[in-house]
């Protein structure tokens, strides 16, 4: 067994080179280890004779962030500076084209709670982040931006292009989770035109609430399906996204769950079946039922064992855990209070984090004096890439 992350959190600040240099330094072994993952998918192309498509493909997206997003491109340059790595290197990693052309999905589970659902009424959202790909480090960023502004966000090490959640200075919260389905094949014809997949980081910087995210995602190229969900101190909503339209879904409720198909009746036909993609829909059906059981009771220790739930363990768990290659891991539990914009990030599987009672009772209650503006707590646990859930 071996310990999931030397470093849970990493600060940076200055220019877009400045800010990916400090990612570098800080990262370098866990970038390393990632970058190796990528290489073994790589390995799989090239048996395949798919390495000079590939290579194509690569250079046409790069071309697109240069033009769309350069200082994308510019951070990129310092992660390779700090790190040590090639630039090459990781650009494969942050426009992850070895990821989507293998079809590994991004097998995720969000859930938002807010109002009566939780103790004091205030609003919660988490992820859960399960790969096909590999036991890819993460990491909690907290970036201040050149205008003073920040953004907190979950990531792979070493990658600024598609955190999974996240929260910013304005008091928006986003997270994502793909839509995969063969029902919706990847236009590689528009691979100059797009972000492989949705930017979330580049949504949180130039977004400050739900109703401005709607607006930029209008906009916001992207050549593969994903559905988010966006909160802030006012009002809450999904989207549900194919590469050229949007759903947008009202949460008027108390509580949301998505997992990876669409709910919103102008898209559900694009949506495997159950019997096509089972985790998807058992993953949905049992947080919807957990949190129904106790109404008015969440707060961010509830949600920390909501997460680590194994019912339909391995593969259809909240919790899941690999048991061979290609199969899906949780490399992290992420949860953020839009009201303190406090983050809470449990990295490894989140049943393994710590024992039970420790890692509750480590974890602070909602309505608890948290510093806030962004601070983060994170419990660092371990990751095996065949695991047994913890009692």
């Amino acid at each position: 067994m071996s310990q999931w992350s030397g470093i849970g959190l990493v600060e940076v600040e200055g220019s877009a080179r400045e800010q990916g240099r400090a990612q570098g330094v800080a990262l370098r072994s866990e970038i390393g280890d990632n970058l190796r993952l990528v290489e073994r998918v790589l390995k799989r192309l090239e048996a395949d004779g798919h390495t000079a498509e590939y290579l194509r493909l690569l250079r046409d997206n790069e071309r697109f962030v240069a033009r769309h997003s350069p200082d994308t491109l510019e951070e990129i340059v310092g992660i390779a500076a700090g790190s040590g790595f090639a630039y090459d290197q990781i650009l494969a990693l942050n426009l992850p084209v070895y990821q989507v052309r293998q079809f590994q999905r991004l097998e995720c589970t969000q859930i938002l709670l807010r109002g009566q659902a939780t103790r004091d009424g205030s609003t919660l959202l988490a992820k859960t982040r399960d790969l096909a790909s590999g036991p890819f480090h993460q990491v909690l960023i907290r970036r201040v931006l050149p205008s003073g502004r920040w953004v907190v966000e979950a990531n792979i090490s070493g990658c600024v292009t598609w955190p999974g959640i996240g929260i910013n200075s304005d008091g928006l919260a986003l997270s994502s989770s793909g839509a995969w389905s063969k029902r919706q094949p990847v236009d590689w014809a528009r691979i100059s035109e797009g972000w492989l997949l949705a930017n979330t980081s580049e949504l949180l910087r130039h977004s400050t609430s739900v109703r401005s995210l709607r607006d930029n995602l209008a906009e916001h190229p992207r050549l593969t399906p994903v559905i988010l969900t966006a909160a802030d101190r006012e009002s809450a909503a999904v989207f549900e996204t194919t590469a050229t339209t949007q759903q947008e879904i009202e949460v008027s409720g108390s509580h949301s769950v998505r997992t990876n198909h669409y709910l919103s009746a102008g898209l559900a036909a694009l949506a495997p079946t159950e019997r096509e993609y089972p985790s998807t829909h058992h993953r949905i059906g049992r947080a919807t039922s957990l949190i129904e059981s106790r109404l008015g009771d969440w707060d961010i220790p509830a949600m920390a064992e909501l997460m680590s739930d194994h019912d339909g363990f391995p593969q259809d768990s909240l919790c899941r855990h690999a048991q061979r290659e290609g199969e899906s891991q949780s490399l992290y539990s992420v949860m953020v209070r839009v009201e303190d914009g406090s983050v809470v990030a449990l990295l490894g599987n989140p049943c393994s984090t710590l024992p039970l009672g420790d890692r509750v009772a480590a974890l602070p209650a909602t309505g608890t004096s948290l510093p806030g503006a962004g601070a983060v707590h994170v419990i660092s646990g371990c990751l095996k890439e065949s695991a047994t859930p913890s009692a």
